[in-house]
């Protein structure tokens, strides 16, 4: 048995007996810290991750999709390994969702990624309880700066850059609860890793948003979301699409 070059990063509620577990039993190397959306800027765990060099098994209740952009977002950077489809390049990233898993489950999902280590494992912990938020996450493999995020948006959270590529600027300006402009974008780019229906928005692979052109996208509050259909075998509701759109208006 070989020792393991991953680090896991657990993150999100205390599940202390997984950490346990694959640091004392399966000899890995943990850095355990808070709900990685809820991060603010200078909070000490993205230190912690950004000194990591190897690869990352991030485990966490999060789509891989999503996190791996909530980490790029964050500077900590790497191919996503779990998604051979992806641009993305340099050292893996591996996001393994444990979401409803029990601690055997959620052992042999990040097992799967790492393989169990011969070397002594250890749990490095930053943690604490910082404020709950609510803010997009933009997928940059599928983003084509249009910029109909930027318009929709009445709350100033995004910002185009000199490029004219979009950008997050004021997460915690958005609205809370509100996916409204995941909805908006022709590419389907703008994920909200809490979206509790789950699908594309949350951050799931599967399905190919439509891309909207002319009037479709000037109108994309109305137009995306009619036409928008989170995988292929399962076409969009429209009555239910409707009375989303006619919620979301309400905001």
């Amino acid at each position: 048995m070989s020792t393991s070059n991953w680090t896991v990063v657990l993150s999100g509620p205390p599940r202390e007996s997984l950490a346990d577990h694959l640091a004392r039993q399966c000899g890995l190397a943990l850095l355990v810290i808070p709900d990685l959306y809820d991060l603010p800027a200078e909070h000490p765990a993205l230190a912690a991750m950004q000194q990591i060099a190897g690869p990352i098994c991030f485990v966490s209740d999060y789509l891989p999709r999503a996190v791996y952009w909530m980490l790029a977002w964050r500077g900590i950077r790497g191919r996503r390994a779990d998604c051979p489809q992806t641009r993305t390049t340099g050292r893996p990233i591996h996001a393994v969702c444990i979401a409803g898993a029990d601690d055997h489950q959620a052992a042999e999902r990040v097992l799967a990624v790492t393989g169990q280590s011969a070397g002594p494992g250890s749990i490095r912990r930053v943690v604490d309880s910082p404020s709950k938020r609510w803010y997009p996450v933009i997928d940059f493999d599928r983003c084509t700066s249009c910029l109909a995020c930027a318009e929709f948006c009445l709350f100033g959270v995004y910002e185009a850059s000199s490029a004219a590529a979009m950008r997050v600027e004021r997460p915690d300006s958005c609205k809370g609860g509100c996916p409204a402009c995941s909805f908006t974008c022709p590419a389907g780019a703008i994920m909200f890793p809490r979206y509790a229906p789950g699908g594309a928005v949350a951050g799931e692979d599967a399905g190919t948003p439509e891309r909207l052109e002319g009037d479709a996208l000037r109108h994309a509050a109305r137009q995306s979301i009619g036409q928008w259909a989170p995988r292929p075998d399962a076409p969009a509701q429209r009555a239910k699409l409707d009375k989303t759109v006619d919620e979301l208006e309400s905001f």
